[in-house]
């Protein structure tokens, strides 16, 4: 049964609110805190979607009326392809204690999830799978140096760094065929 506007749970009513898209000019998404979704034709009403996850959601992708991605804490990705009225989880990662703060799909196949300390998983299959990247290209020449050496002398001590040395990716933008990420103090590149 689809939630009417006065079943929004109380706390969705009062929450923080993170990203909001508008699809076509046809149906407003929003996301935000413990999992909400949050759908509206007009701005003014709203029913909330349920959410297989309680992890706050930072941002939000649609590629067309019926297909999007959702993501946010704990690594989480969310798909729909019902325009939101329903959620699957395409992937969980509590252990990496990161968030995710935005996703990115270029066509049905081809997306990026990016987040805290250079988080950044790629799909080609839609979301079915996401595989982890690391791109030390975006650091200084020193930090790079840095990180060569640890390869080479600490293996432990590297793997924490891949972990921490990246700055947070915290948006993504398409103009045309560039993809444009931008993070933390003063953080941005082009693809």
């Amino acid at each position: 049964m689809q939630p009417q506007a006065a079943d929004i749970a109380v706390l969705a009513q009062h929450s923080l609110l993170t990203d909001i898209v508008n699809i076509n000019g046809q149906q407003i998404v929003a996301v935000g805190e413990r999992g909400h979704i949050l759908l509206s034709q007009d701005g003014q009403n709203w029913l909330q979607s349920p959410v297989p996850v309680q992890a706050n959601l930072n941002g939000v992708y649609f590629i067309d009326k019926q297909h999007g991605w959702a993501v946010g804490h704990d690594a989480s990705i969310l798909a729909t392809q019902d325009g939101g009225a329903s959620w699957q989880l395409q992937h969980y990662a509590p252990e990496t204690d990161k968030p995710l703060f935005d996703v990115y799909f270029a066509d049905s196949n081809s997306g990026i999830a990016v987040g805290a300390y250079g988080l950044f998983y790629r799909t080609e299959d839609g979301g079915e799978t996401w595989q982890k990247e690391f791109h030390p290209e975006v650091l200084s020449e020193d930090d790079q140096a840095y990180l060569e050496e640890l390869k080479e002398t600490d293996p432990d001590m590297y793997e924490v760094e891949q972990g921490a040395i990246l700055p947070h990716f915290n948006r993504l933008f398409a103009d045309g065929n560039v993809l444009y990420m931008v993070g933390e103090a003063g953080f941005a590149a082009k693809s």
